[in-house]
């Protein structure tokens, strides 16, 4: 499972940072419920002109599922304030 986070409508932000992941293993049509928590830290970017990682609000789209392809993965929308 992979978790990935996009800030929205900042063209200096990467396209999506892999935020938090778990590595399972299931057999076919095995399913199973996995939770990943999410820090604070994961949606810090590089900010220049502090030259380091700072909190930035605003919109964001978290992305999850089993495989980075995005036409794979669900997706919700957050605001960080």
């Amino acid at each position: 499972m992979q978790v990935y986070v996009r800030r929205n409508n900042d063209p200096e932000a990467p396209n999506k940072s892999l935020r938090a992941f778990r590595r399972i293993h299931l057999k076919a049509g095995e399913t199973r419920h996995v939770e990943l928590t999410i820090s604070p830290e994961a949606f810090e970017f590089y900010d220049g002109n502090v030259d380091g990682l700072v909190m930035k609000p605003g919109s964001y789209t978290i992305l999850y599922g089993g495989t980075s392809d995005e036409i794979n993965q669900k997706q919700i929308e957050v605001k960080v304030k």
